[in-house]
């Protein structure tokens, strides 16, 4: 008997309807959802907006600016930024005295006084004074307080840049005195000892007297002899930036005993000089003609380095010393110049060494390489 188709094998298959709808639903898996809250922002820009931007524009027809508010701000940043540096290296290449000063000058005049143990100060007018012919007064120059009455007590004598001294103590011993140096000495000697302080530079040439020892007291250190001439040097370490305290006692003549501030004494011969740096001391012989030419009136260096020389000349002239680098201080030279010349003679005469570069300008020398 035939079977009757009643549909029973088409209910379990899908229509094309159906069919159509898993298709759909499979692609949209696929495909990325629309963004209907950004779309319906750019519609309501552009179109429902529009006329209210138009009635705010008092301008409709100027284009808008193509460079956002953030760009022109970075932009303006960026170029302050490079004005900055360049007014940093602009006063860098003018102000670099700051970074590189070694010597700096003394805001001071240039004289010589002597001060009594009352503080009464008297300009020194001449180059020479002469306390052996003293009795129990001594009157020297202008007293800057109309007092010109120096008492029997301790003196003071003091010289600045560009000046020297030459004393005669009541005793004959010969004192030379260099630029910003001082000695502190009585008018008159006891009958015990001649004592005598330094501080900077000083050349000594003392009167025989085996009954009274001349002692020099300095930083660090004392020396006693009877009758002699030496040098002594005891530059401060404020002297400049970049210096050590540097003591350099140097024997012409005769004979010197030192002691150091150890207690430890040393006996110096001719030619021979005795030096601390950094607490180390030191002795060896030297030519003692470049060390003492300065009481003739010259600079004389001899295997002296640049710095020292110019630590020198910044002193006597009074002016700063700068360099563009540190390293040049230390070239070894042989320099010699007059004392009474002036600035700008004895920087052309450094020139003429050709190691760096040293020009004048206004109150300072400036080294470059």
């Amino acid at each position: 008997m035939e079977k009757k188709d009643t549909g029973d094998n088409l209910q379990g298959m899908p229509s094309i309807h159906e069919s159509l709808e898993v298709k759909r639903c499979m692609n949209r898996r696929l495909v990325k959802a629309p963004d209907t809250g950004a779309a319906w922002e750019a519609f309501s820009q552009n179109y429902l907006h529009k006329e209210e931007n138009d009635v705010k524009e008092p301008y409709p027809d100027t284009p808008r600016p193509l460079i956002s508010t953030k760009i022109l701000q970075w932009t303006f940043a960026c170029a302050a930024a490079v004005i900055a540096i360049l007014i940093v290296f602009n006063w860098n290449r003018s102000g670099r005295s700051d970074k590189h000063l070694f010597y700096e000058a003394k805001d001071d005049i240039a004289q010589v006084t002597l001060t009594d143990v009352a503080g009464n100060t008297t300009v020194v007018d001449q180059q020479q004074i002469d306390m052996s012919q003293q009795q129990n007064q001594t009157t020297v120059g202008k007293s800057q307080n109309n007092s010109s009455v120096i008492y029997n007590k301790i003196l003071h004598l003091v010289t600045s840049h560009g000046k020297t001294c030459e004393i005669t103590l009541e005793d004959g011993t010969t004192i030379w005195l260099n630029d910003e140096s001082s000695l502190d000495f009585p008018e008159h000697f006891s009958k015990k000892n001649r004592i005598v302080e330094i501080r900077g530079e000083a050349f000594f040439a003392v009167t025989k007297d085996s009954q009274r020892p001349f002692i020099v007291k300095g930083e660090g250190f004392e020396t006693r002899v009877l009758g002699t001439q030496f040098n002594i040097k005891s530059r401060s370490a404020n002297t400049t930036k970049s210096s050590v305290p540097v003591t350099e006692i140097t024997l012409v003549e005769g004979s010197i005993c030192i002691t150091d501030n150890k207690g430890m004494e040393q006996r110096l011969l001719p030619g021979e000089q005795y030096s601390i740096k950094n607490g180390q001391w030191n002795r060896k012989e030297v030519d003692t003609y470049p060390i003492t030419q300065w009481r003739e009136g010259f600079f004389y260096f001899d295997q002296t380095s640049l710095g020292d020389i110019l630590t020198d000349v910044g002193r006597w002239y009074n002016v700063n010393v700068v360099l563009e680098k540190p390293e040049l201080m230390d070239i070894i030279l042989h320099f010699v110049a007059e004392k009474n010349q002036s600035v700008e003679e004895v920087v052309a005469s450094l020139n003429m060494l050709k190691v760096a570069q040293i020009t004048l300008e206004g109150n300072k020398i400036v080294v470059r390489e």
